[in-house]
């Protein structure tokens, strides 16, 4: 007797193989057991109910095998790991659904922003650059040029969850260059609220002496050196970001230029601030 298990698409089934007469031969078994994983086959065969519950497949019945036939045979060894590749993404997808069902109650509008543009999207981060047609393009490393201007618009509220691209050195355990992002932006509602005392002399020891500050980020009204802004790590990644954002269209250009960026590759990300401006503020969760 020989136990094998098929798939199809995400479901498993156990399939039954018994020595006699009328059921299969030792040279079937034998054949059986000799295929590699993920080999194509064909079976016939008589589906039953087992006695006892059934816990290496999905499915709750089996099949008693009476023909089996190899119509294409798969190597030996796979170059990936079956079982990661097989992996349910159902908690991944429920996760994202209270996001999005959470933003989308409190007055969030999600959108799609483009992922292929003319500049960078941060100032302090790798960028993958690539030619479009003879014009310089780069992968977008974050929507939130768009959400500012999506506000500028008058979408008090967005938020987007979509690929995001940075072409970073890997310099933790499970570093990315590419991953899903979830981004919110809105207007700021309460403009006054502030942290206690302990609390921000506890953040204040946990800020890096290196941070780098972005060039679309507004500066500490009394001490250049700092922003208004803020990272969040849990075991050296990054897991939270936000910052209140410059909507001076004269001051933003001035701070990309002094960046070292080319103010005509995000020129239509300060212009969106000529038409009308309000006061922003953001938060990005990685997912």
């Amino acid at each position: 007797m020989a136990f094998l298990v098929v798939r199809e698409e995400c479901f498993t089934v156990q399939c039954v193989l018994t020595v006699a007469p009328d059921l299969v031969s030792p040279q079937m078994v034998k054949f059986a057991t000799s295929l590699s994983r993920e080999s194509f086959v064909d079976i016939e065969g008589i589906v039953s109910m087992p006695s006892q519950p059934i816990t290496g497949a999905s499915q709750q019945v089996e099949i008693q095998v009476r023909n089996l036939y190899c119509v294409n045979k798969a190597v030996p060894i796979l170059p990936i790991n079956i079982e990661d590749a097989a992996r349910s993404e159902a908690e991944i997808e429920k996760a994202l659904l209270i996001f999005r069902e959470y933003l989308l109650s409190n007055g969030f509008c999600g959108i799609h922003t483009p992922k292929l543009i003319a500049g960078s999207s941060e100032g302090g981060a790798a960028v993958f650059r690539l030619d479009y047609k003879g014009t310089p393009a780069c992968l977008v490393q974050s929507p939130q040029l768009h959400k500012q201007m999506a506000i500028c618009g008058g979408f008090n509220r967005v938020f987007e969850i979509g690929a995001v691209y940075r072409a970073e050195d890997s310099f933790t355990h499970r570093h990315l260059c590419e991953f899903i992002g979830l981004d919110e932006a809105g207007i700021e509602v309460d403009p006054f609220g502030d942290l206690n005392t302990e609390t921000e002399r506890k953040l204040g020891q946990l800020v890096l002496e290196n941070s780098t500050i972005l060039y679309h980020a507004m500066p500490c009204h009394d001490n250049s050196k700092y922003s208004n802004s803020f990272d969040v790590f849990i075991r050296g990644e990054e897991i939270i970001s936000g910052a209140q954002r410059i909507h001076v269209p004269e001051f933003l250009t001035e701070r990309a230029q002094a960046c070292g960026i080319d103010v005509c590759t995000i020129s239509t990300y300060i212009d969106a601030f000529r038409f009308t401006v309000h006061f922003l503020s953001f938060l990005c969760f990685l997912v």
